[in-house]
């Protein structure tokens, strides 16, 4: 039985399923697993059902979008560190980890690897390249983080190229994990396909520019003005300002611009005839996927990054080009009049979301790691 300590230190969006799932399956492969999360983790309870509470520390981590605050926060940070820091050596600080997984970037992962003591610190990286509309200090602190990791995880096979060449790693110290179902729902149910019933086409996730928003929102003014059967749904939090003079253009819509609770999420993957459609102009993988498969929803996704590998090296899924309106309107176009092809989409998304186990996954994992 092996130590293990699972750091997520993002308190919402993908981090904290993602990251108890992972512990749930180091867990269950009979290892002994500690946590470091945020205190206002959004399923705080299914952590503390899964580990003992001497395996867990909550902490505090100061955060806000508004510049004053931030500047009081850089004095409350050293406050909160000094907490930190004293949970930590009160808690770890005698443990020898086997193994320390950061699930997510975030700049605190530094701080906490510098207090724990580990040979193996391995960082998660869900983006190798970061997103077009990413910052630049932000770049700079990943890129940081990444070379002073002992190793790191990808997502995606094509990746590890990449995070070769851009943060000169040995490929030796790079390893793969697929992108495994993120389990938002207990349920067994799939979205359900109804000949001859509006296509309702979704937009899911965060509100981002390198999401591909506007192409999604240019290219459904132009199937609305043919086809009135269909229906379209953008479902985040983010700031949606710059997009509503697109959007105010658009009858058969829907905005629900908000974060979206874990138990809100199979009300709009379960609506019938949904189409999840991801238009990234630039893209690793995603979580949106992941849940898709857990539902059975037919995909269409813009062939960048990662995805086509994602979605079972192109077998399953509607591509259209990156960046283009044109393209994205063929697709949703395809999707409107071969409806056979939706019911074929779904049955595929669900036959392969079975080999996306995070018991089996995270078993791999474990058994590459300790062959190195």
């Amino acid at each position: 039985m092996k130590n293990i300590l699972v750091a997520g230190l993002y308190p919402t969006e993908s981090c904290p399923v993602f990251s108890y799932e992972f512990a749930k399956a180091i867990k269950n492969n009979g290892n002994n697993v500690y946590a470091v999360l945020p205190i206002d983790v959004i399923n705080k309870n299914n952590w503390i059902d899964l580990l003992s509470e001497q395996n867990i520390i909550f902490i505090k981590i100061t955060r806000s979008k508004n510049k004053l605050l931030n500047i009081l926060q850089k004095y409350l940070r050293i406050v909160n560190f000094s907490i930190f820091n004293k949970k930590i050596l009160k808690k770890l600080g005698n443990i020898e980890f086997d193994y320390v997984f950061y699930t997510f970037f975030h700049r605190w992962n530094s701080l906490l690897k510098s207090k724990i003591k580990s040979q193996n610190n391995i960082l998660f990286v869900h983006d190798p390249l970061p997103h077009s509309d990413e910052r630049k200090n932000r770049k700079n602190l990943q890129y940081k983080q990444i070379r002073k990791m002992d190793r790191i995880v990808v997502l995606s096979k094509k990746f590890i190229p990449v995070c070769v060449e851009q943060y000169n790693l040995s490929p030796g110290n790079i390893s793969y994990m697929p992108h495994c179902l993120m389990n938002y729902s207990n349920c067994d149910k799939t979205t359900e396909y109804v000949e001859n019933e509006k296509i309702n086409f979704l937009f899911f996730g965060r509100i981002t520019k390198y999401k591909g928003i506007e192409i999604l929102l240019k290219a459904f003014e132009k199937i609305e003005k043919t086809f009135d059967n269909i229906f379209l749904n953008v479902v985040g939090g983010g700031d949606f300002k710059q997009y509503e003079n697109y959007f105010n253009k658009l009858n058969n819509v829907k905005l629900v611009n908000k974060y979206i609770e874990d138990n809100e999420i199979s009300s709009y993957f379960l609506e019938r005839n949904t189409v999840c459609v991801l238009p990234y102009i630039d893209a690793t993988q995603s979580g949106v996927i992941a849940i898709a498969y857990e539902y059975g929803t037919a995909v269409i996704a813009s062939n960048t990054g990662g995805l086509k590998e994602q979605l079972c090296d192109g077998d399953v899924g509607i591509f259209c080009e990156p960046n283009s309106v044109d393209s994205l309107v063929e697709a949703m176009q395809f999707a409107i009049k071969n409806f056979a092809e939706l019911k074929n989409q779904s049955m595929k998304m669900i036959q392969y979301s079975k080999l996306l186990n995070w018991d089996n996954s995270v078993r791999l994992l474990l058994d590459e790691l300790e062959a190195h």
